[in-house]
């Protein structure tokens, strides 16, 4: 547990604790009675489990709640929160990506998942943005049956009041659009989101690439060239991309504003603390996993 303590940050001594159950890949966001976690995938296979992580200030000590199973099983689901409402998002099924969204309101006496409208494509490892009134649902990418994932720089808006989902600008960096996934995504101020480090998938689909040929690889002796091929690829890869991109839902623009000071950390829960941003752990390199929590602040320009 990190706490803060004015400008100062500090893990808390003698609180360890476990999850309910070994879990990789879930969806996360905060809400004001705590962390909802959903789906994700481990030893068992995909998980349709939800849990609601509390702290408990009398005991010191966190809380978990089991929260009703999502109606399907997915892993990598986009999830936002507005409130104490959470949305989750398509997510990769067993064979097949998900368009299938869902929310559950844990103001509700007996909270459970209601489902809205498909989103207009099924993909997994997307960005789900609760903004101004509206859910906005970005990136991703999509399982194929050749085993080579289709790519997204799309960025869909659900309107609560009209009930339907649309199309806004594709996800661009000021001069061309790009696919992006896996990114740390936050609502800052009224109007912007920003998505700060992602995965462009250059590099992604070669791996998965390499991946299909393995799988059907006629000889041992080919399969082991192809193997030592993808794990040299894996072994160079430079990181993700560092890109900090900025969509104004006025203008209906994609802009760049920099990059990550530091290699970008990518699959995992984007947060605010307060006005702060944070991205914890993650992966920074196929297979790397960072202990490193980065915090960034958003500072507007004033006109002089």
């Amino acid at each position: 547990m990190l706490e803060r303590n004015k400008i100062k940050y500090q893990w808390l001594k003698g609180i360890e604790d476990r999850l309910p159950e070994p879990i990789a890949y879930s969806g996360a966001a905060t809400t004001e009675k705590g962390i909802v976690y959903v789906g994700g995938d481990n030893e068992n296979g995909i998980s349709a489990k939800a849990y609601l992580l509390s702290w408990n200030t009398k005991k010191e000590k966190p809380e978990f709640k089991s929260l009703p199973d999502l109606p399907v099983s997915v892993t990598t689901p986009a999830v936002a929160a507005n409130g104490n409402t959470v949305y989750v998002l398509c997510g990769d099924e067993a064979k097949n990506s998900s368009a299938k969204c869902f929310y559950i309101d844990l103001d509700d006496k007996k909270p459970t998942w209601k489902q809205l409208p498909d989103a207009p494509i099924a993909l997994a490892n997307g960005m789900a943005v609760f903004q101004n009134k509206k859910l906005y649902l970005i990136g991703g990418r999509t399982k194929t049956a050749s085993g080579i994932s289709d790519l997204h720089n799309t960025n869909f808006v659900y309107d609560f009041k009209t009930q339907k989902w649309s199309s806004l600008a594709n996800i661009s960096d000021g001069e061309k659009t790009t696919p992006f996934t896996a990114s740390a995504a936050f609502a800052v101020g009224k109007k912007q989101i920003i998505l700060a480090g992602g995965d462009k998938g250059d590099v992604f689909h070669q791996i998965e690439t390499f991946l299909s040929l393995i799988a059907k690889a006629s000889t041992d002796e080919e399969k082991a060239k192809l193997t030592k091929e993808k794990n040299e690829l894996v072994m160079h890869h430079q990181g993700f991309s560092t890109d900090v991109l900025l969509y104004d839902i006025k203008t209906n623009r994609w802009t760049k504003i920099g990059n990550l000071p530091v290699a970008a950390q990518v699959t995992t829960a984007a947060t605010k603390w307060d006005d702060d941003l944070v991205i914890s752990s993650g992966e920074i390199r196929p297979g790397v996993r960072s202990p490193k929590i980065i915090i960034g602040k958003v500072k507007s320009k004033r006109k002089n």
